[in-house]
């Protein structure tokens, strides 16, 4: 609307003698309006590209303990609550709490910058729901053992979906 202004003022309400200042000040904003579409759609793209790779992290089916079974169920139907069976090569399908573990180890390196393989254990190394070791979080990789553990949160309950959604 501005930059309509300002045209409007350079001709034809400029008369016979038109400001110049007028047309270049529609001209710059114009040019502000292009750049800021053009930045609006870089992020756009930019954040469509992250969240596609984080779709990407999560496994899409995993192994659930329903009524003294071990049934193989999409990742998705899991529920708070659900036993699930965690083995190497898999993904961890929400944030659980390790019931066993058997040389478990977990790559959480995407979701918290840990360089190291986190070794899983049953008992609590720490108050800090992310320092802890008797947790895995959802989209982890296991790169070693396996383990049987508690589902505490899903979805966007999890520490992942929290990242995800802000």
């Amino acid at each position: 609307p501005a930059s309509i202004l300002m045209v409007i003022c350079y001709q034809p309400l400029g008369g016979d003698n038109p400001q110049i200042i007028n047309l270049g000040v529609a001209i710059v904003l114009w040019i502000v309006i292009l750049l800021q579409g053009i930045f609006n759609a870089y992020q756009d793209w930019s954040s469509s590209s992250v969240m596609s790779s984080i779709t990407g992290m999560l496994p899409s089916s995993t192994l659930v303990m329903r009524g003294g079974q071990i049934k193989e169920i999409l990742a998705e139907k899991v529920v708070k609550g659900d036993i699930v069976v965690l083995q190497i090569g898999n993904k961890v399908p929400a944030d659980v709490r390790l019931l066993s573990a058997d040389q478990f180890k977990t790559d959480q390196s995407a979701l918290t910058g840990e360089s190291e393989p986190v070794m899983g254990t049953t008992k609590e190394t720490s108050p800090n729901f992310m320092e802890s070791h008797n947790i895995a979080f959802m989209g982890t990789s296991i790169i070693e053992g396996q383990a049987t553990a508690l589902v505490v949160s899903t979805g966007n309950n999890t520490v992942m979906g929290q990242i995800t959604s802000m």
